[in-house]
């Protein structure tokens, strides 16, 4: 998704240091009190910063929280693809469901302030779509795989299943933070063993 926000892009050394400790701070804050309770006032006062400064890089809190999104939604993709970019076989590619899934729910027990950040971009008019339109680009990577691997599967088939699958997994990682171990292992085992019958199912048509 590409966010219209006339937001100035740094250049030099200094200025990306800038940024970077805008970003920092803006993720601590927001992390911890959620989006509403952090103004971008409190941002610049927690960089020690004046807020114009903040306001020379983001015109607002929905282009600072747009590029901290980027970066987890970019580490997921990553994690997605480093499981499955050397699939071989359709077995290869059901085996790599696990591991998938347990990383996804790892990043968010390992920073559990994700969580709350992750509301925040689904719930910012102006975000709402940014998780949608990278879950669908990650449908899309995988249903090529597999119909690359498995010709005779419907492609849109697979792509709507895998992208309701992506979504179902990022709910339940968010919500497995509020989880005791012992069940938030049985929901990560629930949705692998659905997206297991699903692409069987769709293997076998």
């Amino acid at each position: 998704m590409t966010l219209k926000t006339d937001r100035r892009i740094p250049k030099q050394a200094r200025s990306r240091q800038k940024v970077d400790m805008i970003l920092r701070t803006a993720r601590q804050l927001i992390g911890a009190h959620g989006n509403d309770a952090v103004s971008m006032r409190e941002i610049a006062a927690k960089a020690e910063m004046p807020i114009s400064t903040i306001y020379q890089y983001f015109p607002d809190k929905s282009a600072l929280l747009h590029l901290i999104m980027q970066h987890y939604l970019d580490l997921t993709r990553d994690q997605l693809r480093a499981h499955f970019d050397a699939v071989s076989s359709t077995e290869q590619f059901l085996t790599q469901i696990d591991p998938a899934i347990d990383d996804f729910f790892d990043l968010f027990q390992q920073d559990p302030a994700l969580a709350v950040l992750w509301g925040a971009m689904q719930a910012d008019p102006k975000l709402c779509s940014l998780e949608a339109e990278t879950s669908q680009s990650n449908a899309v990577y995988l249903s090529n795989k597999l119909t690359d691997l498995a010709p005779h599967i419907e492609a849109d088939a697979a792509k709507l299943a895998l992208w309701h699958m992506l979504h179902s997994v990022s709910t339940s990682a968010q919500l497995a933070l509020y989880m005791s171990k012992k069940d938030r292992d049985r929901l990560a085992d629930e949705l692998k063993l659905t997206l297991r019958l699903r692409l069987k199912a769709l293997l076998a048509d």
